[in-house]
């Protein structure tokens, strides 16, 4: 059975290189981003030795090229250290979940929420074809 897909992306590559931004590392910079933020209005729920693991982590994290796999992964790492903190949350293809426990633990509403959506964004990027992310660069 042969695979169709909603957009052809094979048609014309070059106009893809030349029209698209390079979203994998729009992608990592807001994630960067957020978890900073998240990770400074929530600092007074994280102890101390969790926030110099985190930064770490984040300072390496910004030397990586940005490729799919790395800023996925990435994505990855930080909802399970997220969760591992006390938010209780999930992501999918629709985005992301957020259990109304997390708020009553005291978690700030908003950067939790705008890290989530960067997790689900950077995620989904999974779905680009490997072939198509390759010619982009991206791979």
């Amino acid at each position: 059975m042969k695979q169709t897909r909603l957009v052809d992306f094979n048609t014309n590559i070059a106009m893809y290189k030349a029209s698209i931004l390079n979203l994998p590392a729009e992608i990592k910079d807001r994630l960067i981003t957020s978890f900073m933020e998240w990770l400074n209005k929530n600092s007074n729920l994280i102890d101390d030795r969790w926030k110099k693991r985190i930064l770490k982590e984040i300072r390496k994290f910004r030397k990586m090229r940005a490729t799919i796999p790395v800023v996925a992964g990435f994505a990855m790492w930080t909802l399970c250290i997220v969760n591992q903190l006390g938010v209780t949350s999930g992501i999918g293809v629709n985005g992301y979940v957020i259990s109304d426990s997390t708020w009553e633990r005291g978690f700030d509403k908003s950067t939790t929420e705008k890290l989530l959506l960067w997790v689900s964004e950077a995620v989904k990027l999974t779905h680009i074809p490997k072939e198509i992310a390759e010619q982009l660069g991206w791979g």
